[in-house]
C-alpha cells in the first residue's frame, strides 16, 4: 500500500506527491517463515528418506553376498579362494587356495572374489591381485557396495576377528568388513552406531559382539550394545558367512 499526500512546504507552491512505501505486515513475515520452514523440513525429510533407501541396500549386498558364497560352495563344495582345482577348471594362474576350509592368506582373499566372477556368480570383473600401492583393497579388487561409490566388502584372515571380543565358529567361514576403500583404515567409518544397529537388526540379533553382524570398531559399541548416544561416523559393518 502507497500512503499519498500533500507536502505544502515546496518552493513552488505546488503541491508535491510524495509517497512512502510501507514495510512487510506482520502476516506477509508469517506466511515468508511458513515457508522457508516447510522447505527446511521437506528437504530434511527427503535426506532421511535417502539414507533409509542407502541402508536398505547395503542390507541387501550383506544379503547378497551371503548367498553368492552359499552357491559357490554348494556347487563346488570349497569356500572361493579356498577352491583348489581353480587352476585346472578355468585356466588361471596362482589362483588356487589350499582348501582347508578357511580364508587365511592374501591370496584367498583376492582370489575370492576372482573365483566368483569364474564362476559366473558375481556380476564383476575383479581382478584378483594387489594394486602394490596402499590402499590394497579397492573398487577393482574387491565386492563393490552400492551405499556408496567407494564402499567395498574386504574378505580378512580368519584370525584378525578377535575371539575374545567377538563370539564365531573359525572354521568353514568367511569374514568380511565393509569399509571405504579410499582407506581401508579405522580411521575412516562409514556408519553411525545407530545405523549400523538398524542393519544388525534386520539381519541378526542386533549386537554388536555376537552373531554373524558385527559392528566394527570399539567407538561402535558400548559395553555389549551398540552406543546409541554417538551420532557421529564410527562404526563399520563387519559379517561372517558360515557353512
Amino acid at each position: 500500500m502507497e500512503n499519498i499526500y500533500k507536502d505544502p512546504t515546496t518552493k513552488s507552491g505546488v503541491s508535491q506527491i510524495v509517497r512512502k512505501r510501507k514495510g512487510f505486515s506482520l502476516i506477509e513475515l508469517s506466511i515468508v517463515l511458513v515457508i522457508i520452514s516447510l522447505l527446511i523440513a521437506g528437504a530434511s525429510g527427503g535426506s532421511r528418506l535417502l539414507q533409509a533407501s542407502k541402508l536398505n541396500g547395503l542390507t541387501k549386498d550383506i544379503l547378497h553376498i551371503k548367498m553368492m558364497f552359499s552357491t559357490f560352495s554348494q556347487q563346488y563344495k570349497a569356500l572361493p579362494g579356498d577352491y583348489n582345482d581353480a587352476a585346472f577348471l578355468w585356466g588361471c594362474s596362482s589362483c588356487d587356495g589350499d582348501r582347508d576350509g578357511i580364508i587365511n592368506s592374501t591370496q584367498e582373499k583376492l582370489q575370492s572374489w576372482k573365483h566368483l566372477e569364474h564362476a559366473d556368480i558375481l556380476n564383476q570383473q575383479v581382478t584378483g591381485t594387489l594394486p602394490g600401492t596402499s590402499p590394497f583393497f579397492g573398487t577393482e579388487n574387491a565386492y563393490n557396495i552400492k551405499y556408496s561409490s567407494t564402499a567395498v566388502a574386504v574378505i580378512q584372515e580368519a584370525d584378525l576377528l578377535p575371539s575374545a571380543t567377538y563370539t564365531y565358529d573359525a572354521t568353514n567361514f568367511v569374514y568380511y568388513v565393509i569399509v571405504d576403500s579410499n582407506y581401508i583404515d579405522t580411521t575412516h567409518p562409514l556408519l553411525t552406531p545407530e545405523e549400523a544397529y538398524k542393519i544388525d537388526i534386520k539381519i541378526d540379533n542386533g549386537l554388536p559382539k555376537s552373531g554373524k553382524i558385527f559392528g566394527a570398531l570399539a567407538a561402535c559399541y558400548s559395553g555389549d550394545d551398540y552406543d546409541a548416544t554417538t551420532k557421529t561416523l564410527v562404526c563399520n559393518i563387519a559379517s561372517t558367512v558360515e557353512y
